[in-house]
């Protein structure tokens, strides 16, 4: 509210000739450019500027909004807001190079403006609603009139556009409405959309001149003409925005105006070879055009150029086109037969969408000079060829793309080239795919990475693993726990109610300990006193306790995957089976089968060539199947397609391709998180033999613990139970073997 009320303030202040800082009738000064001043003299009521170089670009907000800089570098209101509404006449000293943006927008008293030849430059809106303007005297040096720079100067009737002048912007002078005194230099070389087309009176005199209005460099500005195939004369180079539309004069009493309607009749078009740029809107929304020959001069197609002329089938791209601007043939419907010439060195976002033509383009659809335009394939993993050297916007989109990988020679990524939900970028590290990555929050996996030289933890199996599987011969016809496990397993809040059960499998128990042991976590020797490797360890009874103890956690051995999709999983599965030679654990891979679900070791993968049915795989997830304990069972790994990440593991007939209707179970989850492995960790993987009150040190305190759990004390709830002479039980066995631990007698 500070702001609203030295507003007020100042606009009272300045109506009844108070001092605002020196006044109004004297001079103010002030800065409005590095090297620029301004001054109003209140007497003559003119505007003057002194100095040299570019002035500054103005935002135009009102004093409501935080003075000083925007975020896109422009000022916020010029310095001269307070005495514009008051000014007749603008001034430009000579040395100034640069009118800026909406400098003098809304000056609506302003009558006559000067400028040097030192101008070469006026920005867009900079003269916009100059209401009362009558007389503008141009620098002969001028080059560039910007957009809107002198809209709705609605009592300008003649203006001098300099020889050398070479760009009029888009609505430049529109609504200028008695502005007939005009003459366009033949040196414009572009004239945006509608710059030109509210002068009335200066259209209506160009119209009886005949159907084409040529102007500046050979610039089809309007063509007036009621044929429905047209041929362009030849010395026409560029097609303008206002081409093809058909001008209808509303004037009033109180009101003139141009209404632009695209030809609906227009069929056919046939263009000159000095044609060399097609402009922004041109043939946009032209219902009924069906053709264009388009010359083999051409070098540009503007935005918007064809945009939305649904029957439009037949066109010829020549060679030697360089750009294609954003939608420039979106919505072109009937448009099913294109060549992008190889010449194209850019094509805008969406140029091409909603064509007959572009859903027929499979795989990757490079245009023009190595640019990726869109990528229509189904898979997952996705390696850019080498040819590629840029992408452009929504070159990628589905959420169901895991990884793409991208070479050294794309040189260009437009902003959002990947739509995608999940994606990894890949690449050599410095690459555009980093900084592209860094740039836009996306993973980013290093190609190039040399191997970390951490421990490989790929499986020996003739160690790493037990030497029995998960079989009733081994485990029985009931499930066995023993007494301490199972009162460990209560008291740290595992579901014990289902336990004491039929047997039917402890795969996922014999699974989570080989990959503890490999990890270090227990260790054969706890197993067993006589074992240095997991694979010497005897099924005893405490063993297969301990098995069916970790068999018993299994709900929580993964959280992430229940949040994955099934691409997900594989794609994790994969990263993660090809870093264990790097030092990354082995992992528990559980997956449903048609009648049950099962739980195995995946350890590393490996390249090659395999069938199963019908179906080609590259690569295989190498896995230790607690059904088939002794060796490698081949048949028990995870085969996938290395692009599409399709898989199988056949001997459980699970077989998973996306949007296949015939898929049959899948994975369930991917998990090496120790944590969750090992979140109920049993006692033997404690890091203090005897810790029973769980301070990780053994002390007299854990004997008297002990000592209060045999005797049943009620009071005792939170304890570690470890069951010190091997019986399955709590006794005071257990006290005596604690206390001679303490002595230092065993």
């Amino acid at each position: 509210m500070k702001y609203r009320i030295l507003a007020a303030s100042a606009a009272l202040m300045t109506a009844a000739g108070w001092i605002l800082q020196v006044p109004v009738c004297a001079e103010e000064t002030a800065k409005c450019g590095d090297s620029i001043t301004w001054a109003y003299d209140a007497d003559t009521k003119t505007l003057s500027l002194t100095g040299t170089g570019r002035m500054y670009d103005y935002e135009g907000v009102s004093l409501d909004d935080l003075l000083g800089y925007s975020h896109s570098g422009q000022r916020n209101d010029p310095p001269w807001k307070s005495v514009i509404e008051n000014a007749e006449h603008i001034e430009v000293s000579d040395g100034i190079e640069y009118i800026g943006y909406n400098a003098f927008k809304d000056a609506e008293s302003v009558q006559e403006i000067t400028m040097p030849d030192s101008v070469t430059e006026i920005g867009c809106s900079a003269f916009k609603n100059t209401s009362q303007l009558e007389t503008v005297h141009l620098s002969k040096n001028l080059r560039t009139i910007g957009d809107e720079a002198f809209s709705a100067a609605v009592e300008l009737s003649e203006i001098i556009l300099p020889d050398g002048l070479e760009s009029i912007g888009t609505n430049c002078f529109s609504h200028c409405l008695k502005l007939s005194e005009l003459e366009v230099p033949k040196s414009v070389t572009y004239i945006g959309k509608e710059g030109l087309s509210d002068c009335i009176e200066w259209v209506k005199a160009q119209r009886k001149k005949g159907d084409f209005l040529i102007v500046g460099d050979g610039i089809l500005y309007q063509y007036f003409g009621k044929e429905t195939s047209v041929t362009v004369p030849d010395g026409v180079k560029v097609i303008g925005g206002n081409a093809w539309t058909q001008p209808r004069f509303i004037e009033s009493a109180t009101y003139r105006y141009t209404a632009l309607n695209p030809r609906n009749d227009l069929e056919s078009v046939s263009l000159p070879d000095s044609v060399t740029e097609i402009c922004p809107d041109t043939f946009r929304e032209l219902e009924q055009l069906q053709s264009v020959r388009l010359p083999e001069n051409l070098k540009h197609i503007g935005t918007n150029a064809f945009r939305e002329s649904a029957k439009l089938s037949e066109i010829n791209l020549p060679d030697g086109l360089l750009t294609i601007g954003e939608y420039a043939f979106y919505g072109c419907k009937s448009l099913a037969d294109l060549t992008v010439p190889q010449t194209v060195t850019f094509i805008g976002k969406y140029a091409l969408d909603d064509t007959a033509w572009l859903p027929l383009q499979k795989g990757f659809l490079i245009l023009g000079d190595g640019c990726l335009y869109r990528y229509n394939g189904r898979d997952k993993v996705i390696w850019i060829p080498d040819s590629v050297r840029s992408i452009s916007e929504n070159a990628f989109s589905g959420a169901k793309i895991m990884e793409i990988r991208i070479p050294d020679t794309v040189k260009t990524i437009d902003a959002g080239a990947f739509d995608c939900k999940n994606v990894t970028l890949a690449g050599s590290k410095g690459s555009i795919a980093e900084k592209y990555a860094a740039e836009n929050d996306l993973p980013f996996r290093q190609t190039d990475a040399v191997p970390s030289g951490k421990k490989d933890m790929t499986l020996d199996l003739e160690k790493d693993i037990w030497s029995f599987g998960n079989t009733s011969n081994i485990f029985g016809d009931d499930y066995y726990i023993s007494a301490i496990d199972l009162l460990a397993l209560k008291n740290r809040g595992v579901n014990t109610a289902n336990i004491e059960t039929e047997w039917n499998g402890s795969c996922v128990g014999l699974a989570i300990s080989v990959i503890l042991a490999k990890n270090g976590i227990v260790t054969p020797a706890q197993l067993q006193a006589d074992a240095k490797t997991l694979f010497e360890v005897q099924p005893s009874i405490a063993v297969q306790s301990f098995i069916n103890y970790y068999q018993c956690t299994q709900d929580k051995t993964d959280t992430k995957s229940s949040l994955e999709s099934i691409s997900q999983k594989c794609y994790r599965m994969v990263n993660t089976a090809k870093n264990v030679p790097n030092g990354e654990s082995p992992f528990l891979l559980t997956f449903a089968t048609k009648s049950a679900s099962h739980g195995v070791v995946g350890y590393g993968q490996e390249s090659g060539e395999w069938e199963f049915g019908g179906k080609a795989y590259d690569e295989r997830i190498l896995v230790w199947d607690p059904n088939y304990p002794d060796k490698l069972y081949d048949e028990s790994c995870v085969y996938y397609d290395s692009k599409t990440l399709d898989y199988c593991i056949p001997r459980y007939d699970v077989h998973y391709a996306d949007g296949a209707a015939d898929n049959t179970a899948g994975i369930i989850s991917v998990c090496n998180d120790m944590a969750m492995l090992n979140a109920y960790p049993h006692s033997l993987a404690q890091t203090v033999s005897g810790d029973i009150n769980g301070d990780k040190q053994l002390t007299v305190a854990d004997a008297v613990l002990l000592a209060r759990i045999c005797a049943e004390d009620p009071a005792v709830t939170d304890y570690r139970p470890q069951d010190l002479d091997g019986d399955g039980y709590l006794t005071v066995t257990d006290v005596t073997e604690l206390l001679k631990m303490l002595a230092g007698t065993k």
